[in-house]
């Protein structure tokens, strides 16, 4: 098996890959994508220790950083086992870099045990259209009665008087929806027309994963009144 990574090409027989996958889900338990986990582990055997030191600052580069291409193959034929930076969120990343677990016997004077772990995360088909996140209230104000309010006279205890025979109703509509790869749409309004200057919508800024953005927030909060009580609608259900 012929194993590079970067540029770098592993001598055939030195290295060894394990593959490990884990789903990531979002709150409403349909996967978003697949984090790809490869352990590589292998050893460099070199005739002395001038030319082993050369050969780790090599490995050690190579896997300096993320971004690149760990591709395997046979006969000179791709196999399914590889791991695209194009094709993963925010690229192939380096979570261990190039680790040395063993010290024993002739480590570092003609050979040396390493172990370097890179993660990418593949979006799953179809995901890109997902609303991951969902959550909407609506809550009512008012049952347009009569208004009381307590006077305080100079003398004496405080006094109950009515200030408005009729009072207006009002309601609120608001929530917050989380959009995986673009902005979601915003629901309608559940009740009569809302106020023209309580109709607000705001657009929070993604999350950045390398050269990738994922999660676009956006929230809303419509305000209605009414000289009459409002029938009691649920918020809408996702």
């Amino acid at each position: 098996m012929q194993i590079t990574y970067r540029g770098y090409q592993f001598v055939i027989g030195t290295a060894g890959v394990a593959i490990t996958k884990r789903s990531n889900l979002d709150e409403f338990k349909r996967q978003l994508s697949v984090t790809n986990t490869f352990n590589i582990t292998g050893a460099l055997v070199e005739a002395n220790q001038a030319t082993l030191l050369t050969k780790l600052a090599e490995l050690e580069n190579a896997f300096s950083e993320g971004g690149g291409d760990f591709v395997m193959t046979l006969a000179g034929v791709g196999v399914p086992h590889q791991l695209l930076s194009s094709a993963c969120i925010g690229g192939v990343r380096v979570t261990t870099p190039v680790s040395y677990p063993d010290g024993r016997g002739t480590e570092l004077v003609n050979r040396r045990t390493f172990n370097i772990v890179l993660e990418g995360d593949v979006e799953t088909p179809g995901a890109s259209g997902y609303i991951v996140s969902y959550s909407e209230t609506i809550s009512y104000t008012g049952n347009g009665g009569a208004r009381t309010a307590l006077l305080e006279p100079l003398n004496g205890a405080p006094i109950e008087q009515q200030t408005h025979e009729q009072t207006v109703c009002r309601a609120t509509q608001s929530g917050n929806a989380v959009g995986f790869s673009n902005y979601p749409g915003i629901p309608a309004a559940l009740l009569d027309s809302p106020q023209n200057d309580k109709f607000t919508v705001t657009y929070g800024s993604p999350k950045k994963s390398g050269d990738r953005y994922t999660h676009y927030p956006v929230s809303w909060s419509y305000t209605y009144e009414s000289a009459s009580p409002f029938t009691l609608t649920p918020p809408t259900a996702f």
